[in-house]
């Protein structure tokens, strides 16, 4: 069976060495895993916000906790047969183009659906559990900048991973993030 562990984050080494711990397990009963990951692409993810960073904070800082992350996703590789691919290498010019187009209007469309995925939405829900706001009203009064490039990195991440889906057609995929739970 192809299992793809989408686990972008390696900053938190904990998270990490759970997901090798996993793909261990699942290769050991004779399935292959595609570890799918980031490299860079987010330009402020869930790395960051482990690090108290905000999406206004330094640039230089920022890009330190991306290289951390990136550091610890090579030493990963080294430590785990399982195939590993970046989720940036899927991203192309025509699908930034795209994004651009949505995301140059004044309003951006909340109901924004791709393949049945309110990305909009999500990204709302996002901002609204991490400043504690309970209506959307206030994100776009408060947080209109952020949420933009929340639903940036919403978007990219769903065009390419619709590529790498088509290209490698995975049976299971399980998201893993270490603020959340697991789901399959």
């Amino acid at each position: 069976m192809k299992i793809t562990i989408f686990s972008p984050y390696s900053f938190v080494k904990q998270w990490r060495l759970t997901d090798l711990y996993l793909a261990e397990c699942l290769k050991n009963k004779e399935n292959n895993i595609i570890f799918l990951e980031c490299e860079g692409y987010q330009k402020f993810c869930v790395a960051m916000l482990c690090a108290n960073l905000h999406w206004k904070s330094d640039e230089e800082k920022k890009l330190d906790i991306c290289n951390d992350c990136r550091s610890f996703t090579k030493f990963t590789k080294n430590h785990t047969d399982a195939i590993h691919l970046s989720l940036d290498s899927f991203l192309k010019a025509e699908d930034e183009q795209k994004i651009s187009s949505l995301l140059d209007k004044d309003v951006i469309d909340i109901k924004y659906q791709k393949n049945n995925i309110r990305i909009g939405k999500a990204c709302l829900y996002s901002l609204m559990i991490e400043h504690q706001l309970t209506t959307s009203k206030e994100v776009k009064e408060k947080l209109n900048n952020e949420f933009r490039q929340e639903v940036k990195t919403g978007l990219r991440t769903v065009f390419a991973a619709e590529r790498f889906f088509v290209k490698h057609k995975p049976d299971i995929l399980i998201l893993r993030n270490g603020l959340y739970a697991t789901v399959s």
